[in-house]
């Protein structure tokens, strides 16, 4: 199962403990640009998803999402990582 870019997007932004408005803030973009980003309604671009990585500090997810293209093995990988189990 292929976790899609959305929903991975949403989980990155969520681990960073910031609503949509207050990151669409620091990106420099709509709220609702975001939120059709987390809904998969808009694809991000290459340079906008390596932003939005970046500010959730998950820049190597992002990239290995994108290399792979099973973000739910690289999600639940990244997990493990990040929460010791």
């Amino acid at each position: 199962m292929k976790l899609k870019l959305s929903a991975m997007m949403r989980a990155m932004r969520d681990k960073t403990g910031l609503d949509q408005r207050a990151f669409a803030t620091e990106l420099n973009l709509s709220q609702s640009c975001v939120s059709k980003f987390e809904t998969g309604k808009k694809i991000p671009s290459f340079p906008q998803m390596i932003q939005w990585a970046e500010a959730c500090n998950a820049k190597d997810l992002i990239i290995a999402y994108i290399a792979t293209g099973d973000g739910l093995n690289v999600l639940q990988s990244a997990m493990q990582i990040i929460t010791g189990g």
